[in-house]
């Protein structure tokens, strides 16, 4: 069992690497929704993944250190909502830092990228880090 700065370490390194760039590809739908074009995928993806780390990034960090330290807290289920809400909490406290009067639909926005971002993260860390962890495959009785 790994000790808890460990955790910590593990958890920012994972979720600050892997969660601007589910974040940044759930924004650019997000918004092509809002828009009502699609065209906007691929040029909107490409810019983002340029800011994804730079707008995201803090956000993650926190959020994959937090969520490391409390990993025996985690409920074993495979949405991991209570990491999806730290998420969407740590994306909308750090979004004061870019946008000092964020409008409420830009914090709703936030908030879905940084809950879909940190659920995609919880999921990725269980299957990197704790494979003893996953359900076993069902084998048949014979």
């Amino acid at each position: 069992m790994d000790s808890t700065p460990v955790r910590m370490f593990k958890g920012a390194i994972l979720f600050g690497l892997i969660g601007p760039v589910v974040g940044a590809w759930v924004f650019v739908v997000l918004y092509a929704i809002y828009a009502g074009e699609w065209v906007v995928i691929p040029i909107g993806f490409m810019f983002s993944l340029i800011v994804a780390h730079l707008y995201g990034g803090l956000a993650a960090l926190a959020t994959g250190a937090i969520a490391g330290a409390l990993r025996p807290m985690w409920r074993q289920r495979w949405l991991h909502l209570d990491v999806a809400a730290l998420g969407a909490a740590m994306s909308i406290a750090s979004t004061p830092v870019f946008e000092p009067r964020p409008e409420p639909l830009l914090l709703a926005g936030i908030a879905v990228v940084g809950a879909v971002a940190a659920m995609a993260c919880a999921a990725v860390y269980i299957h990197v880090f704790e494979p003893w962890r996953r359900i076993p495959p069902a084998t048949p009785e014979t």
